[in-house]
């Protein structure tokens, strides 16, 4: 494959280099990459990271080329992100409708390119960039900051901006139960120390002021920086799973084949079903175990939230698949094969489920499944993307399932649940013909007609 080659070179930069540019395909893609999930509904909610948004035209894309969004000199992607958006292109990829205008109306387009600053803390202003200004160091003087560092141990210490290889720089010093006042940027890696023996270590990651406490192990300097880069590459993968999570949203969709006009119906569950899982649900609640997942996945936000499973035995899998299979073939037209049963999955408090489409290999015609939820007036909107281009918002009630083409039906709980407890599970088919649909891990979308790149590089 001719791009294979591109995409491991583009890959190999993301994970070994700081400076991490990211090409935003729409507003939710920004804020996948700066808010966290558990605090969408609230608008005064930190944002999990500070970022430079650089909003562009075909007419100016050579400017943003020269403007070095992949500076090796800025702090690491924990931290810190260069983000792009290309007005006039990303409409043009796009399958379902889309508001051209949203993200230059709600940042403020005003030139080409313009370049925003957004703050970690919202209650800050965002900073416009001048383009009389050098990008490079308006980048590094909103990174750098007066941080107080308080310290709360029984001696004085001494304040160094800890260096990988070269000895550590002495930023200054704080008596024992005082405060001092250093300027320092974003990313630095921070150490306190009473003579020559470190006594507390840290990264900058805001403005808050820097708490100096004991009880910290005394971690060899190169073990931290060990530890800074895996976590760093781990967040990369992250990022990299999140892009591709939206670009097969863009890219996937049309080329599935579909059953019915709009994807998706909801229905109620038969009496039997429904009472036969609430039942084994309560019955057996107590001996759920927490879920686990890939560390670098980002469909659930789990890192955040932790979601629990209480797998259904054989014969009540197979039990909700004898009631439910004929209504799913009677919906879709289409004779089915079972693939899989999974769950019951529970969810908690500032759960999200990210819009997403399921396997291509085996999660074609599908069935989820709400068996209980508390309290008992919660409510979780499910988001669904129609065959045509629109967004729809379903409410569905304890006792009810929705059928939808989830290989092709974009769908999700995107909004934070903000109750105690919510209980699904899905149930997945294939048509008993279905054969020549993979997703290979080139990330290449292969159907019997075509072979569709997901990942294709940059953009711009």
């Amino acid at each position: 494959m001719k791009d294979f080659p591109r995409i491991i070179t583009l890959l190999f930069f993301l994970i070994f280099c700081h400076g991490y540019h990211i090409e935003l395909w729409g507003k939710g893609h920004w804020s996948d990459l700066v808010h966290h999930d558990k605090d969408l509904l609230d608008a005064n909610a930190s944002r999990k990271r500070y970022s430079v948004l650089v909003m562009y035209k075909e007419e100016c894309k050579h400017k943003v080329q020269q403007m070095n969004l992949n500076n090796r000199a800025w702090p690491d992607s924990r931290f810190f992100l260069a983000l792009s958006y290309n007005i006039d292109f990303v409409p043009t990829k796009v399958w379902y409708d889309y508001d051209d205008s949203e993200m230059a109306n709600d940042f403020g387009y005003t030139s080409c390119p313009t370049a925003l600053f957004l703050p970690r803390n919202t209650s800050r202003s965002v900073v416009r960039w001048e383009e009389n200004e050098s990008f490079e160091k308006w980048v590094s003087d909103q990174l750098t900051m007066d941080v107080i560092f308080s310290n709360n141990l029984d001696h004085h210490v001494q304040i160094y901006k800890m260096a990988d290889v070269d000895e550590d720089v002495l930023l200054g010093e704080c008596g024992r139960d005082a405060e001092t006042v250093i300027n320092v940027k974003i990313g630095d890696k921070i150490t306190a120390k009473k003579g020559r023996l470190p006594v507390f270590r840290t990264v900058i990651d805001s403005k808050e002021t820097v708490e100096i406490t004991s009880g910290q192990d005394r971690v060899r300097k190169g073990e931290v920086f060990q530890q800074c880069d895996r976590d760093e590459k781990l967040e990369k993968n992250r990022l990299w799973s999140t892009r591709r999570r939206h670009l097969n949203n863009i890219k996937g969709p049309p080329v599935m084949p579909k059953w019915t006009p709009i994807g998706f119906t909801k229905r109620k569950l038969p009496n039997i079903v429904r009472d036969r899982l609430k039942e084994y649900w309560l019955k057996n609640r107590h001996k759920k175990t927490r879920e686990s997942f890939s560390k670098d996945g980002t469909q659930l936000n789990v890192n955040e939230v932790q979601t629990y499973l209480l797998m259904l035995p054989q014969a009540e899998k197979a039990f909700v698949t004898r009631h439910l299979q004929p209504i799913l073939e009677e919906i879709s037209g289409e004779k089915l094969k079972y693939s899989t049963l999974y769950g019951l999955r529970e969810y908690r408090k500032g759960a999200v489920i990210k819009s997403h489409t399921d396997r291509v290999e085996t999660h074609i015609i599908s069935a989820l499944i709400h068996v209980y939820h508390e309290p008992e007036d919660a409510q979780w909107e499910v988001e669904v993307t129609g065959f045509d281009g629109k967004r729809y918002r379903i409410v569905d009630h304890e006792g009810e399932y929705i059928y939808y083409e989830s290989s092709k039906l974009i769908h999700g709980r995107p909004d934070p649940f903000t109750y105690d407890s919510w209980v699904n599970c899905f149930l997945h088919f294939r048509p008993v013909t279905w054969e020549g649909y993979t997703f290979s891990r080139d990330n290449v979308l292969h159907t019997p007609e075509v072979k569709v790149p997901i990942v294709d590089g940059i953009y711009g």
